[in-house]
């Protein structure tokens, strides 16, 4: 939002996106489990759909953003000093990229699984790696 300085046909679609993707996260990933005596508890149901389209929700988002990112630092905004466009467009390539990269490739890999649907525990044991990947990766980019 700071690359494109807050532009409203910039800004509105991607709250829009987001509260989609909100709204895709708070339906709920429908599983079932229950309890084996000596294992604890055990999925036996994932609803496979729909946990493969909140990932590739996610990874669509990161490309857009990705896509948005670039277009603005090929086409940078005049008015800056050359000093802080420099400055920001190295961090930003730096960090960004790198984000970008863990992850879409967290989220592949968690919608490979999801889609090859071997069984319902494999659906979803890629999930929460994914998921610290991705807030990982996003914690240190704040850096």
């Amino acid at each position: 939002m700071m690359l494109w300085l807050r532009k409203w046909y910039i800004v509105g679609p991607l709250v829009v996106i987001i509260m989609g993707h909100w709204s895709s996260l708070l339906h709920g990933i429908l599983l079932k489990a229950a309890y084996f005596p000596g294992q604890g508890y055990v999925v036996t149901h994932a609803s496979g759909p729909i946990i493969a389209a909140a990932f590739v929700y996610a990874m669509a988002f990161d490309f857009l953003v990705l896509i948005l990112t670039g277009i603005r630092l090929a086409f940078p905004v005049i008015g800056r000093s050359m000093g802080q466009e420099a400055t920001l467009t190295r961090l930003i390539f730096t960090d960004g990229l790198i984000y970008f990269l863990i992850a879409f490739l967290a989220n592949l890999i968690t919608t490979t699984f999801v889609l090859l649907d071997l069984n319902p525990i494999m659906s979803v044991i890629t999930n929460v790696p994914a998921a610290m990947a991705s807030t990982c990766v996003y914690i240190w980019r704040g850096w």
